[in-house]
């Protein structure tokens, strides 16, 4: 079953329950995702509707990744680039002793 949403969400969501990405259409923002599912897939969506948060966040991600990448823009809005250093690098941590 072909399914064509515009909700990145949805998208996600489907793409998680194994679904396969046919094309994008449009540009960044507009694009109309074009999938291919089981009817299954399709009724868990309406009834149930539960997906793991953390896979379904990882395949949002891929998605923004590959809409960006496709339309050509610069590598801080892929996400894939780094901007010098972070608080990690330079905070001094200290250890605190405490008594139970």
């Amino acid at each position: 079953m072909i399914i064509r949403t515009t909700a990145l969400d949805q998208a996600a969501f489907f793409k998680f329950w194994g679904a396969k990405v046919i094309t994008i259409d449009g540009k960044f923002l507009d694009n109309t995702f074009v999938l291919s599912t089981n009817r299954l897939v399709m009724w868990y969506e309406k009834h149930i509707g539960w997906v793991p948060y953390k896979q379904f966040c990882q395949e949002r991600k891929n998605l923004k990744y590959i809409t960006r990448k496709r339309d050509g823009l610069p590598a801080h809005f892929t996400g894939h680039r780094k901007f010098g250093f972070r608080l990690e690098d330079v905070a001094y941590i200290k250890e605190t002793k405490t008594k139970h």
